[in-house]
């Protein structure tokens, strides 16, 4: 699950902590945080996560762009051949 801290209109996503759960404890925070935010939040701070800034999101996007160009390459396709 992700707590997104930044967002960009044209960038996406830019800051964000991710909670590494598994869906027990998903659903433990879905019910703590229906009765109150702040009981959520502090259940997910006991949590294992990972922060990832905007350096962290520049770099996934240019390694998602570059698997794109890698797999729609020309010659992959079979245009000049």
């Amino acid at each position: 699950m992700i707590s997104v801290t930044s967002i960009d209109n044209e960038k996406g996503i830019t800051s964000d902590v991710g909670y590494l759960l598994i869906y027990k404890e998903l659903l433990e925070w879905l019910l703590l945080n229906q009765q109150s935010s702040g009981e959520g939040l502090a259940y997910l701070e006991t949590k294992p996560k990972q922060e990832r800034n905007e350096e962290f999101w520049l770099e996934e996007h240019a390694r998602k762009e570059a698997r794109k160009l890698k797999k729609y390459a020309p010659s992959q396709i079979g245009i000049y051949r």
